[in-house]
């Protein structure tokens, strides 16, 4: 079956699945289907069940690599980010805001505006509670302390320590560029 994440609790609402995944899908919903969606695929998962997201651009990063390709994007209101999204080297991006209508401010959104912690913390329950149980980056640094050490050397990883040291309780997973877990209801 295919539907609209909003309307899959509504179709499926009385049934119950192990794994739930969000696949780089999240962040082209607005802001009230994302925490629908993420609320209620968490009430059909039982407890042992796993929710997985997966590619979904990290709000917190400095750069939006998978949308408008513009620094500090994700950081910005939506309304300032669809008039600044002009500026993006993605010509087919930057024509929606040519258009001052309701509909290309929609369509702007569900191109991407990022994912952060916050929605887990509405839709579920704070992260720091969260049974995180896999993330890519986190996985691949467990494999290889040479990864480890070549990942603290970028920017990115010297970005990602930074974020962390700012949330210590919240699971590394949610400070990596693009948000690829595994989370556990308990």
């Amino acid at each position: 079956m295919t539907a609209n994440a909003v309307d899959v609790f509504r179709l499926l609402g009385d049934k119950h699945f192990d794994m739930i995944i969000f696949s780089a899908s999240l962040e082209h919903m607005n802001h009230s289907e994302r925490l629908d969606a993420m609320k209620q695929a968490w009430e059909m998962l039982p407890s042992g069940g796993f929710m997985c997201v997966i590619e979904a651009p990290n709000r917190l990063w400095y750069a939006d690599l998978h949308t408008s390709l513009l620094p500090f994007y994700h950081w910005i209101p939506d309304d300032l980010a669809f008039e600044y999204s002009k500026f993006s080297p993605r010509k087919s991006f930057r024509n929606i805001s040519q258009q001052k209508t309701p509909d290309a401010f929609s369509d702007f959104l569900r191109h991407g505006r990022g994912v952060s912690f916050h929605e887990f913390d509405l839709a579920i329950k704070k992260s720091e509670k969260l049974r995180v149980t896999s993330s890519l980056h986190g996985f691949l640094r467990q494999k290889s302390v040479l990864y480890r050490l070549a990942w603290l050397l970028t920017k990115e990883g010297r970005y990602e320590k930074f974020l962390a040291s700012v949330g210590p309780c919240i699971h590394g997973g949610f400070y990596e560029q693009f948000l690829n877990l595994i989370i556990q209801k308990d």
